[in-house]
């Protein structure tokens, strides 16, 4: 076994396969000049939705990895890259923000915003409804 072959399962041993992703609220704005063209994206930061997803490595080759990620409807594949230059956080921040980022677009394309909005309401009612039952005394200032 050479030096790349290791590494390369030394980090997929240490992938945490996720089942729930924080999904991104990204709305195409469109900008005036060389803008307009394209578009950007704007992030809603805060509270947002999350997905339900099931994550796993289908296939291994020399220094990448087939990933198939199914979520909602949809089944996605995607060859993740090992680079050998990168560090081992680096590697593990990268499949996370790759898995996001197929997420968002495949979402984005098919133009799902009441999901992604329906999403976003159930984990606010989630994270605000551990606050009930008077836990936090509010303050206020005069």
């Amino acid at each position: 076994m050479d030096i790349i072959t290791a590494y390369r399962d030394f980090i997929l041993g240490l992938i945490e396969l996720p089942t729930r992703v924080h999904v991104l609220k990204r709305m195409i704005n469109k900008g005036e000049g060389a803008e307009a063209e394209y578009g950007f994206y704007s992030t809603k930061l805060g509270i947002g939705p999350v997905i339900d997803v099931d994550v796993r490595i289908d296939d291994v080759y020399s220094r990448s990895a087939k990933i198939i990620v199914k979520f909602d409807k949809y089944e996605k594949e995607y060859i993740y890259y090992i680079s050998r230059h990168f560090s081992p956080e680096t590697q593990l921040e990268k499949f996370d923000q790759k898995l996001s980022d197929v997420i968002n677009d495949t979402l984005i394309k098919d133009e799902r915003w009441e999901l992604l909005d329906e999403l976003e309401k159930k984990e606010k009612q989630r994270f605000f409804g551990r606050f009930k039952g008077g836990t936090f005394k509010i303050i206020q200032s005069e």
